[in-house]
């Protein structure tokens, strides 16, 4: 079991015009954090992780995610000058046109809202949610962390894997967790899912909830396994993937609610509408599509409610809130490096 009971201490993360209201803690133990030199040091585990310009550390340093276009130099380069800034685009986007009308009608109130994105890759989002006044941070495990650099906001970015955050527990309002879960127990930047992957991804849901307040929020979303056509994971494939609706590395809405009913704590699942959610970063550009994105974002915000959960749509948004109930243990799960259960 974790030892919580030095979480609420003084951030020893230096801080910039809007001081981090929310306390780094060892992922492990979820112990106190002390800064030595350029280490971060826990004093109830032994844990020490490294400091970096660009975040405040690495807290996941042996654990990997190398993404696809990590594969050599020339593909590497290509992505950070010229892919990235369309995705910098598109996370600002969804921020802008989704996230932030979603905090409002919540009624999340800037400067009182603590939020975190799991899985934030550029950060853009983190950025845009601390610069319109919420305690915003972001963690991510991938390449997408050498992005960073070019953020403001190097004290509220961690490189770390989210089934096991460096914060206390119940310190977050509103947790979001785009397109994320998916990645969970699979191998590398594929498509190809682990033999432990529904343990992982409860490990995974375990850990966002447990960083999420009694009564806050965790927003989901991904695309559907039950359409068997991927344009989002076509790193494998030029343009399209075609799969199996029973394959086991996308997931749908049902999967998203088994994974919070065999969780526990939650206390309710929605699935949301999807107008707004999509910035179109490339089909903005085109001149025949551009007229037609605003009449088909409208479209996909008067489909009947039912439809958004169902098997036909394309993809799944799901607003779960948190149960006052206390969290079942990961002791029965397996560890993030797939190392079976404890038998202590």
């Amino acid at each position: 079991m974790k030892n919580t009971n030095e979480t609420t201490v003084n951030n020893p993360i230096a801080s910039d015009d809007k001081p981090t209201r929310i306390h780094y803690v060892c992922p492990h133990c979820l112990g106190r954090l002390e800064r030595e030199a350029a280490t971060y040091m826990c004093h109830t585990c032994g844990s020490h992780f490294n400091h970096h310009d660009d975040y405040v550390a690495d807290f996941a340093a042996a654990v990997t995610f190398d993404d696809w276009w990590m594969k050599d130099e020339q593909t590497r380069q290509h992505w950070l000058d010229k892919e990235a800034v369309g995705e910098e685009e598109y996370e600002i986007g969804l921020a802008r046109n989704y996230v932030l009308p979603l905090l409002r009608k919540l009624k999340l109130q800037p400067d009182q809202t603590a939020v975190l994105s799991a899985g934030c890759g550029l950060a853009s989002d983190t950025e845009l949610l601390l610069e319109q006044g919420y305690d915003s941070y972001g963690i991510d495990i991938g390449n997408r962390v050498l992005g960073w650099s070019r953020r403001k906001c190097p004290q509220r970015l961690a490189r770390a894997d989210l089934r096991e955050m460096p914060f206390p527990d119940a310190c977050f309002d509103f947790v979001l967790s785009l397109n994320t879960i998916e990645h969970i127990g699979v191998v590398g930047d594929t498509t190809r899912v682990t033999p432990d992957y529904w343990e992982q991804r409860l490990r995974a849901m375990r850990s966002l909830l447990r960083v999420t307040k009694p009564g806050g929020y965790l927003l989901l979303s991904g695309l559907s396994r039950t359409i068997p056509f991927d344009v989002g994971h076509i790193q494998e494939v030029r343009w399209v993937r075609i799969h199996s609706p029973w394959e086991k590395f996308l997931l749908n809405y049902n999967d998203i609610r088994r994974l919070c009913r065999e969780t526990g704590g939650v206390q309710s699942t929605r699935p949301l509408p999807l107008r707004g959610f999509f910035s179109w970063t490339r089909l903005r550009h085109n001149a025949f599509a551009r007229p037609l994105l605003p009449l088909v974002d409208w479209l996909f915000g008067c489909l009947p409610p039912a439809v958004y959960g169902s098997w036909i749509s394309p993809f799944w948004i799901v607003l779960v809130q948190r149960s006052d109930k206390p969290l079942p243990s990961n002791d029965a799960l397996p560890s993030i490096d797939g190392s079976p259960p404890s038998s202590s």
